[in-house]
């Protein structure tokens, strides 16, 4: 029986932060980070799932500021179930 999630390790950092890119990864690192979802520890040597978010800041001057978190997921379920929970 899977386990229920009902809050997340790591939320998402507001509405105004847009999802990007979301891609099956594996790095040739020898990190290990938390996943984003269910917080285990995932080996990024290992197949796991990487997600882009991106804030874009409105146009100071003739520039555009823009911050990149990346979030790492065990798997598509965790990636999944991380867009659906309560934040």
């Amino acid at each position: 029986m899977a386990k229920a999630i009902n809050r997340v390790s790591r939320p998402r950092p507001g509405p105004e932060w847009e999802v990007r890119q979301v891609e099956a990864r594996t790095d040739w690192s020898s990190e290990v980070e938390t996943c984003a979802c269910c917080g285990a520890s995932v080996d990024l040597t290992d197949p796991h799932v990487g997600a882009d978010l991106v804030h874009v800041d409105p146009a100071v001057g003739n520039k555009r500021g823009m911050e990149r978190e990346r979030y790492v997921f065990c798997d598509r379920t965790c990636e999944r179930t991380w867009r659906t929970v309560e934040r």
